[in-house]
């Protein structure tokens, strides 16, 4: 074998074991593109619900305290998706609003149910008054906050004194792998415990009514917080 020929093997031969320590190790260097939350979901909102119940996983018994009379009651769900609880309350009789930072999530949900309000907004901006609902409710939002106390102020404002609190902290260290339209991706995400997030809720006068931890496998994946104004 010529020297040149030999180099070529050889250098081959580090990449062919280089790719199998890789693959052992679960490691990849493909380089996945990671999106802020309005564009990611906007590029994976046609694929959203087909996860319905893999992300109701998340929130096992949550809707037991919602199990009340919601006629009459201003409703918001903030950081709605494209309306997978939204709809539930909305059949509880609520009168909601849904907000999402996603006009793509949200064209979903106007196409399932147009009688909806809708309004495109960012969690930590809400464009309501003070004091506007009976009742905030918002899932597996603050996982995409760098600074999750920017929307648990926002729910504290917007909220009218007494009004109710659901939230649904995800426990996730690392993004999920999403596809869509052939392009594998993630949406950033932030890691939030459960201790930090009751500690921003106290720190913003929210009395933790019920805080429930979601386990699986003997692994806590979510926690569920029910607070009063």
């Amino acid at each position: 074998m010529s020297a040149s020929k030999e180099s070529i093997f050889n250098k081959n031969g580090r990449k062919l074991i280089q790719k199998c320590f890789e693959l052992f190790m679960g490691y990849d260097k493909k380089k996945i593109p990671v999106y802020f939350s309005e564009e990611g979901y906007d590029k994976y909102a046609s694929e959203y619900d087909k996860a319905l119940g893999f992300l109701d996983s998340f929130e096992q018994g949550y809707f037991q305290w919602l199990n009340q009379d919601l006629k009459g009651k201003k409703l918001l769900d903030a950081g709605c998706g494209s309306g997978r609880n939204t709809i539930r309350l909305f059949r509880l009789g609520a009168d909601i609003t849904a907000v999402d930072i996603s006009e793509g999530m949200l064209k979903v949900l106007k196409r399932k149910k147009p009688q909806i309000k809708t309004v495109q907004a960012d969690v930590r901006d809400l464009p309501f008054d003070e004091k506007s609902f009976d009742i905030v409710v918002s899932n597996l939002v603050l996982v995409h906050l760098k600074y999750p106390e920017e929307g648990i102020d926002e729910f504290y404002r917007v909220l009218k004194d007494g009004g109710e609190l659901f939230l649904t902290v995800i426990h996730q260290k690392k993004e999920a792998l999403l596809k869509a339209k052939k392009e594998d991706f993630r949406i950033k995400g932030f890691y939030h415990n459960a201790e930090k997030v009751r500690g921003l809720l106290e720190g913003h006068a929210f009395s933790v009514l019920e805080e429930r931890e979601i386990i699986e496998n003997e692994v806590k994946i979510s926690t569920v917080f029910h607070c009063r104004k």
